[in-house]
């Protein structure tokens, strides 16, 4: 990062070349704001659907939004604060 800042294009393997991004504001447009014009590669969705199951990582498209939509009411404040004592036992554990 020193040398190319936060942005950098690397070589992967078979020639491929991969976009490395770091930058806080440019991770939170790709993610956030128009993640669903960044496509998952058919590779990538293979090894996540291997590793982590057909979930909401897996997931793209209507599926992910059909997904992200049921799971969006227990992100909310007042859900959250149910788990607030959960959080700090855990955190002063730790």
């Amino acid at each position: 990062m020193r040398q190319y800042g936060s942005v950098w294009r690397s070589s992967g393997s078979f020639g491929q070349d991969h976009l490395m991004v770091a930058d806080p504001k440019a991770l939170q447009y790709i993610l956030h704001t128009s993640g669903y014009n960044f496509v998952k590669r058919p590779p990538v969705v293979k090894i996540m659907e291997l590793m982590f199951g057909k979930g909401i990582i897996w997931a793209h498209g209507e599926t992910h939004q059909r997904q992200r939509k049921v799971m969006t009411p227990a992100f909310f404040a007042p859900q959250l604060k149910t788990f607030l004592s959960l959080f700090q036992n855990t955190a002063s554990k730790v």
